[in-house]
């Protein structure tokens, strides 16, 4: 957030901005392999509260917020255990604009992105070890299109953005390793650990579409966020699918 707040200073003072701001419900299905709680892979069920702040600033610079609260409920497949896990994100955009000029798309736009997440899963059956914390940040690259139709002289707006995170820093501890050790004893050993897409490959996209009902606009569309890591002998990932609806304000 201090990143963003730096380079939201360098953007240009008197320019004629447009804000856009997106309320948006997510519901979906989470696929999630923790092995430091268990060697199973658990699916289930999971939703999210997003809020995405876009401000374009002239033609060419747009810088978007985003929070996601997000909420996720599995079972292994003898359904004898459960995961109950949330966590909160936030993501910070810095997008340059590129000309177009064979008129496929309206708006084309990359950039870097800084965002951190922090929040936690819970075994329901574990007694030693039941709970893991999740916690990094990283440096990201970022890419949006959108592209504006009419249909029976109705306007749709389509947009696609892709986040791929390329260097970070993330929590783990070791195989084994409790955190009594880690917070009570003070025992490190290792457990901040660099994320890059070599032992952390992940991924997240959105493609919604915008339309007008009696002057209210509202989103609808599709979430993919893919997070995976391998460290200190362990293999997490969280694989998530989601429908997302909402109500778009633009200023």
């Amino acid at each position: 957030m201090l990143i963003a707040s730096a380079v939201s200073t360098l953007l240009p003072l008197h320019a004629q901005t447009t804000t856009t701001k997106a309320s948006l419900l997510g519901i979906g299905s989470a696929n999630v392999l923790d092995t430091y709680l268990s060697p199973e892979t658990y699916s289930g069920a999971n939703v999210s509260l997003i809020t995405i702040n876009r401000h374009l600033v002239g033609n060419n610079w747009a810088h978007q917020s985003a929070w996601t609260v997000n909420f996720n409920g599995s079972s292994n497949r003898a359904d004898n255990s459960d995961y109950l896990g949330g966590h909160v994100d936030y993501q910070y955009d810095w997008l340059r604009g590129i000309a177009i000029g064979n008129g496929i798309l309206d708006d084309l736009r990359i950039g870097p992105t800084a965002y951190a997440t922090f929040g936690g899963l819970y075994n329901t059956r574990n007694g030693n070890n039941p709970a893991q914390l999740q916690a990094n940040a990283a440096l990201a690259a970022t890419a949006a299109i959108g592209k504006s139709v009419n249909v029976f002289n109705t306007k749709f707006l389509i947009n696609y953005q892709a986040t791929l995170p390329l260097v970070g820093a993330a929590f783990s501890p070791q195989f084994g390793q409790s955190y009594y050790e880690i917070f009570t004893r003070g025992n490190y050993d290792h457990n901040i650990v660099l994320a890059s897409p070599f032992n952390a490959l992940s991924f997240r996209h959105m493609l919604t579409v915008d339309f007008a009902i009696l002057r209210h606009t509202f989103r609808v569309g599709y979430l993919g966020d893919y997070r995976q890591r391998e460290a200190n002998s362990l293999k997490f990932h969280d694989y998530a699918h989601m429908l997302v609806i909402g109500y778009v304000i633009e200023k």
